[in-house]
């Protein structure tokens, strides 16, 4: 499915450094990068449909861990694998992260390597389940 398209990836942040660091993560042709602010999270998820969604729980309008719950409790967007980014590197936010519905939680610092794998890996999963 996404041998000749790219993976369209939204990523939900605030802060337009995040931003930055954000692009020094991902320097990938294979990924088509979406960012909207945290107010507008839930309507562009379901309106774009993106293959991931990128979530960074840090918001200074919303509570991230709340976007998440709304993604994972939304039928027509519980299907999208969100991938929680973050600073924050501690159990509590790990638990709370997953018990919300979180497809995976990477910590912002990690190789861009990593993240490109972690989000083709997400992929492959909800492949598994479609199929």
């Amino acid at each position: 499915m996404w041998n000749n398209e790219s993976i369209r990836v939204l990523f939900v942040r605030d802060d337009d450094q995040l931003d930055q660091v954000f692009n020094e993560i991902i320097d990938n042709p294979k990924f088509s990068i979406t960012t909207v602010s945290a107010m507008e999270a839930l309507g562009e998820i379901i309106k774009q449909q993106p293959d991931v969604v990128l979530l960074n729980l840090r918001l200074k309008n919303r509570n991230g861990f709340q976007i998440l719950r709304d993604v994972k409790s939304n039928l027509m967007t519980l299907h999208i694998p969100v991938i929680v980014l973050t600073k924050m590197n501690t159990q509590p936010y790990w638990d709370e992260a997953y018990k919300s519905g979180a497809s995976a939680y990477a910590v912002l610092g990690l190789h861009d390597q990593y993240l490109s794998q972690l989000i083709e890996k997400q992929l492959s999963h909800k492949m598994e389940l479609v199929c």
